[in-house]
């Protein structure tokens, strides 16, 4: 029920022209899970059971099975018609991939920002390689994630921090690092 009220609540939030905090202020007074809203806006994983998980589980193990085709797409869309790869077929099923899982953990999290742009940046950086695979950028984000928990956890013990407003932080600093190396 409370996962359904906050994707009720996220739509609410999106299209409310007075902005998000009059929507809250408003559950606030209407609501005993309102702070568990708050607590998912801001993106805390504090509150996930483990139906969540396994869903990402399978969805990761079923994408894990088409590295293969992104692979070769790392190579070059000729190398990769070439190897017998559908390219079309291919990118539809990587951005569907992408999409759902990004989809089910904001609605089960809440936003946790700037690791999706961060952790595969920093993979491919490690790595030292031309493409990054799903695995490499799936162990930065989650070193990214429990890194930024721990900040948040320990940075003004005994306040705490949503792990969302430390990953944002840290990302729009690198975002802008990113977009000054380039200019």
């Amino acid at each position: 029920m409370l996962l359904a009220t906050l994707m009720v609540t996220s739509l609410a939030i999106v299209s409310n022209p007075l902005g998000p905090w009059e929507v809250v202020r408003g559950l606030l007074a209407h609501d005993d899970s309102a702070e568990a809203i708050i607590v998912w806006q801001l993106g805390s994983p504090h509150a996930i059971g483990w139906g969540p998980v396994l869903v990402l589980l399978v969805l990761l193990v079923l994408a894990l099975g088409r590295q293969g085709e992104l692979r070769a797409l790392d190579l070059g869309e000729e190398v990769a018609a070439g190897v017998g790869v559908d390219l079309r077929l291919t990118r539809i099923r990587a951005m569907a991939a992408g999409v759902v899982l990004a989809a089910v953990w904001v609605a089960t999290a809440g936003p946790i920002g700037f690791v999706a742009l961060a952790a595969p940046q920093i993979a491919r950086r490690l790595a030292r390689a031309p493409g990054t695979g799903i695995l490499p950028a799936a162990a930065m984000g989650a070193l990214v994630r429990v890194v930024s928990e721990l900040l948040g956890q320990r940075l003004l013990s005994p306040f705490q921090i949503p792990v969302g407003l430390i990953t944002s932080a840290v990302g729009g600093v690198y975002l802008a690092w990113m977009v000054l190396r380039r200019s």
